[in-house]
C-alpha cells in the first residue's frame, strides 16, 4: 500500500501521503482511505502529499476512474479545499489536469510544488508543530 491516510480532527485536516511508484488503484484506495476515514468530517481541508512519488502510471481509463471516484465521494468531501503537493513537473501537470476534470463548485482544488505554499492556501500556516514534523519526516 503506497499511501498513508491520517486525519487530524483538531486541525480540521486530512492528509494523504503518497509513495511511488503509484498506479490508479493506489490513488483510488487513498481517496477512499482519506474521505472514508472514521475521523474525517465533510468540510475538512485535505492535503495530498506526493513528494515521495517516484512514478505515476495513469492511462485514459484510469483518469475516468478518478473522475468517477471524485464525484462519488463528493458528499463525504464536503465543501472546502484540497491541496496537492507535487514537486515533479510531470506530476504537477497531471495534477492540474485532474483538478480541471474534477472541478466542483463545492470544493476548491489546487496543485503546489512546495508544502509551505499548500499549507498557507489551506489556512494551515499555524499547523501544530508535531503534525508539521510528521509531514516533513514522511519525505525522508
Amino acid at each position: 500500500m503506497p499511501y498513508a491516510c491520517r486525519v487530524f480532527p483538531d486541525q480540521h485536516l486530512g492528509v494523504a501521503t503518497l509513495y511511488g511508484p503509484l498506479v490508479v488503484d493506489d490513488f483510488l484506495g487513498a481517496m477512499h482511505g482519506l474521505y472514508e476515514h472514521e475521523d474525517w468530517q465533510p468540510g475538512f481541508a485535505a492535503l495530498w502529499d506526493a513528494r515521495r512519488v517516484r512514478e505515476l502510471v495513469l492511462g485514459e481509463q484510469d483518469v475516468a476512474a478518478i473522475v468517477r471516484c471524485t464525484r462519488d465521494l463528493a458528499p463525504r468531501m464536503g465543501t472546502g479545499r484540497a491541496a496537492f503537493v507535487v514537486p515533479r513537473e510531470i506530476d504537477h501537470l497531471i495534477a492540474r489536469l485532474l483538478i480541471r476534470l474534477t472541478r466542483d463548485e463545492r470544493r476548491e482544488r489546487q496543485a503546489f510544488r512546495e508544502m509551505t505554499e499548500a499549507l498557507a492556501w489551506l489556512g494551515q500556516e499555524g499547523l501544530d508543530p508535531a503534525v508539521r514534523e510528521s509531514l516533513d519526516a514522511s519525505v525522508g
